[in-house]
């Protein structure tokens, strides 16, 4: 009812809804202008924050986590009650009331020690609850997961309960390299629903600085320099080839930095590992494979220790 009397309004009184829109259009007008002149020359300066120092906040970080890992536990007991559970999920708890007698996740924990693209040490805390008994991963395959990324307050700001392929390369530093020390299934079965169970896979957490997780430039549900937590399940894992020139991932890392993104031997920008042609000679890495055995690396035309698909001087192909 009010909106038609609004409408027979504006349509007896259209001179009167004219003077109020004109005046409605002053008032924008004049917010505008005095939005304009209230904003100084200092406002115009676009104030950059430079990134913490990466040191410096590692110590910070390692204190949480290693914080968190001693007054935090897991459900151990449910997993010794049955050690070959396909449907186990890691859960953590705070050590006190009627936990307090609860081995904490300090005395559980393995770590290994890295070093990120400053040179800071780091030690990766990492649970293997299972290993896996299927195909070990290294840091430049592909790995089929299932996942909760969660942060020190156990907020999860990440997850995947249907499993995904994460190329290890791709992803973050702590990750990859917690990723690798599990094992994927030893096969699997499918449930009839479309989903599949898996047998003997890799279960673990990961509990990652943000030196080695997103540091300074945080995804949607995290802040800057907050450490990560990451539990999972490793189902499958894939010997990578990304640019399907007969070179594994692993060996298109040159300098032994465990960083395939460093190598890149024709300097076009592509990684190696992502590129068919390394040594930018116009000739497939794929075709430099003389002996047609599958493996670049062992072809050295001019006999100079460098293989053919790495020497840009050597432009024989198996096509000639």
């Amino acid at each position: 009812m009010l909106l038609h009397k609004n409408i027979i309004k504006f349509i007896l009184r259209p001179e009167k809804m004219a003077i109020m829109k004109f005046r409605n259009y002053i008032l924008i007008f004049t917010v505008l202008l005095l939005g304009f002149y209230s904003c100084g020359s200092d406002d115009d300066e676009i104030v950059t924050i430079p990134p913490r120092d990466r040191a410096e906040q590692y110590l910070i970080d390692i204190d949480s986590i290693e914080e968190y890992l001693s007054t935090h536990f897991y459900n151990y007991e449910e997993f010794q009650l049955d050690p070959n559970s396909s449907s186990f999920e890691i859960e953590f708890d705070t050590i006190a009331g009627l936990n307090i007698d609860k081995t904490p996740l300090i005395d559980q924990v393995e770590y290994k020690m890295l070093t990120d693209v400053e040179d800071v040490e780091y030690k990766l805390y990492y649970l293997k609850v299972r290993e896996g008994l299927g195909e070990t991963s290294t840091f430049g395959d592909s790995t089929y997961v299932r996942y909760i990324g969660s942060l020190i307050d156990s907020e999860v700001f990440d997850s995947s309960p249907v499993p995904v392929w994460f190329e290890l390369p791709n992803v973050v530093q702590g990750f990859r390299e917690g990723i690798i020390e599990f094992n994927g299934a030893t096969g699997f079965s499918s449930n009839g629903d479309g989903t599949f169970s898996y047998d003997n896979f890799g279960i673990g957490a990961i509990f990652i600085p943000s030196g080695l997780g997103y540091f300074n430039s945080p995804i949607s549900g995290t802040n800057a320099y907050d450490p990560l937590i990451f539990r999972f399940h490793v189902l499958g894992v894939n010997e990578a080839d990304r640019d399907g020139d007969g070179v594994i991932n692993i060996h298109e890392d040159l300098d032994g930095d465990r960083n395939l993104f460093s190598d890149d031997t024709d300097g076009d920008l592509i990684p190696n590992y992502a590129d068919p042609d390394d040594d930018g000679d116009n000739i497939l890495t794929i075709n430099e494979d003389l002996d047609e055995d599958g493996d670049p690396r062992n072809d050295d035309s001019d006999n100079d220790g460098i293989p053919n698909y790495l020497d840009e001087d050597s432009t024989v192909s198996n096509l000639d």
